[in-house]
């Protein structure tokens, strides 16, 4: 990210800080801001040791999250064809929020300036709510609510969701985040990309899936294995394996990692509960829209959204999350850094 460019995100937080948008978290070697509108991560840093230089492990922005940098992508992620669908008799019509594609995309409060509901006094976490229902007009029939709270500390950032479905009839549920890692800052096409996914599904020309899937390793590259970053794109779902081990609650889902100082590299490792089953992954660049600030790079970023279920969900029911009457749910995701030797 070129210097003026960041100079100029640090003086739009600066703003968003006072005006109370913007909250500054934390604790131990982590630092992170986190935006009220869409509940996003604004940025997250990491100091890997005592004297060390603080590095970014997420694009940070400013003012306005490009391409959903950071958001919670609420009460479904990615896409819904048409805008609408069928759940248990109860037909949904929402906001085409993707017209070119005619679909809805990405939920409904990644424009909402999210309520503080918590704040610890020593900065290392906050929580914020959302709550919708029928009253507010966005085509969602259900009432609910959402808490999604970010706590720093010597684990990295740990995000915990749980939503209450407050309406009287059952409620379909998904959810994803949207974040942009960076290994340290270093260029997407020196880093290499592992996830613990086994297949892909291959998308129409709207970005749906077409119900064919394929093992990784045919048509993609075979992520499973670390995987040179140099010229690839995404934009692609791809179910996680089931084989993935279980660490103390956890599973790595993903890691990029990235050339250092020193013969070191820095990983980005994102971590969540069993309850994600789907990755989204997306890189920006000239082959699809180009993430600001990144000239140098010719535009070139990585999403990798950990979902609950994949692309059209509501229209398919596929991995849909039914919440009863007064029902709970609720899941975690992490990010944290770590630095090894390079080979």
């Amino acid at each position: 990210m070129n210097k003026s460019f960041e100079d100029k995100i640090a003086l739009e937080i600066e703003a968003q800080m006072v005006s109370g948008r913007t909250i500054a978290l934390e604790s131990g070697p982590y630092r992170a801001l986190i935006d009220r509108q869409g509940a996003a991560i604004q940025g997250l840093w990491w100091t890997s040791s005592e004297g060390a230089a603080e590095i970014p492990l997420t694009e940070p922005y400013g003012a306005e999250s490009p391409f959903t940098c950071g958001q919670t992508l609420i009460p479904w992620p990615n896409r819904i064809a048409d805008a609408q669908f069928f759940f248990q008799e109860t037909p949904v019509s929402l906001e085409m929020s993707e017209p070119a594609l005619r679909n809805a995309i990405h939920g409904l409060a990644t424009a909402a300036l999210w309520d503080v509901s918590e704040k610890a006094a020593d900065g290392s976490f906050v929580t914020l709510s959302f709550r919708s229902g029928p009253t507010l007009g966005n085509g969602w029939p259900w009432e609910f609510s959402v808490e999604v709270r970010y706590e720093v500390s010597a684990a990295g950032l740990t995000v915990a969701v749980s939503v209450i479905n407050e309406s009287r009839q059952a409620m379909p549920w998904g959810y994803g985040a949207h974040p942009y890692i960076t290994a340290g800052g270093a260029a997407l096409d020196t880093c290499t990309l592992e996830a613990s996914v086994d297949e892909w599904w291959v998308t129409d020309d709207r970005n749906l899936p077409t119900g064919e899937h394929l093992p990784v390793g045919e048509g993609v590259p075979a992520l499973r294995q670390p995987t040179s970053m140099e010229d690839v794109w995404f934009d692609t779902s791809f179910t996680v394996a089931k084989d993935t081990p279980v660490d103390v609650g956890w599973r790595e889902l993903a890691r990029l990692i990235g050339p250092a100082a020193d013969d070191q590299n820095i990983s980005v490792v994102m971590d969540a509960d069993s309850g994600f089953t789907w990755l989204q992954i997306f890189t920006t660049g000239e082959k699809t829209v180009m993430f600001p600030g990144k000239d140098a790079e010719e535009g070139r970023a990585l999403a990798v959204e950990p979902m609950t279920c994949p692309p059209n969900a509501m229209v398919t029911g596929q991995d849909v999350i039914v919440l009863q009457p007064l029902a709970e749910w609720s899941g975690q995701w992490r990010l944290y850094g770590e630095v090894s030797d390079r080979l």
